[in-house]
């Protein structure tokens, strides 16, 4: 009944972007929770997050090797056990299945992700609040991600600016 998935997926060579690796995670594991969830809301929240009904369902973590060229991708994602304000896909999912249908998709996606990782990041579009290291915080307006899998956010001065996932701490959707 507790039963969540924690996987670790290895990639080499590492992309010429980096993030693109957690990018595909995360559309692998999207399409899978929608497998199995077609009755859900469920999305991309930018960098690394999948979303159920706006609730944290799973997170994607990467760490390069500083020896090899290559990097591990973490996933986990509540199945069965979520904390008070996350969100789980369900007792009745099982674990094995899901991770099938998440490397079934990684080998189904185009080597361009980009245009459907931008479709599927509710991200993109919303008014957000960034917390930055020194405990600076911007709001505006996610508009895009780069070709580096930046956020670009129209800030309420009217500047475009990218902000890559190692420089901000939070990203929080503002009503």
């Amino acid at each position: 009944v507790g039963t969540n998935l924690l996987v670790s997926i290895a990639v080499a060579p590492v992309p010429a972007v980096p993030s693109e690796a957690t990018h595909r995670v995360g559309l692998a594991a999207l399409f899978a929770a929608r497998r199995v969830r077609p009755d859900a809301d469920v999305t991309l929240k930018w960098p690394n997050d999948l979303l159920l009904e706006g609730a944290k369902v799973a997170g994607i973590l990467a760490q390069r090797s500083s020896s090899t060229d290559s990097l591990v991708v973490g996933l986990g994602m509540n199945i069965g056990w979520a904390p008070d304000d996350a969100a789980r896909l369900g007792p009745s999912v099982s674990p094995a299945e899901l991770l099938a249908s998440i490397l079934a998709n990684l080998d189904r996606l185009p080597s361009d992700i980009g245009p459907t990782y931008r479709s599927e990041l509710s991200t993109i579009g919303c008014r957000v609040r960034l917390e930055v290291p020194g405990g600076t915080f911007v709001e505006g307006r996610a508009v895009d991600v780069d070709d580096q899998g930046r956020l670009l956010v129209e800030t309420d001065s009217g500047d475009t600016v990218a902000y890559d996932a190692g420089d901000v701490i939070h990203v929080r959707p503002l009503g």
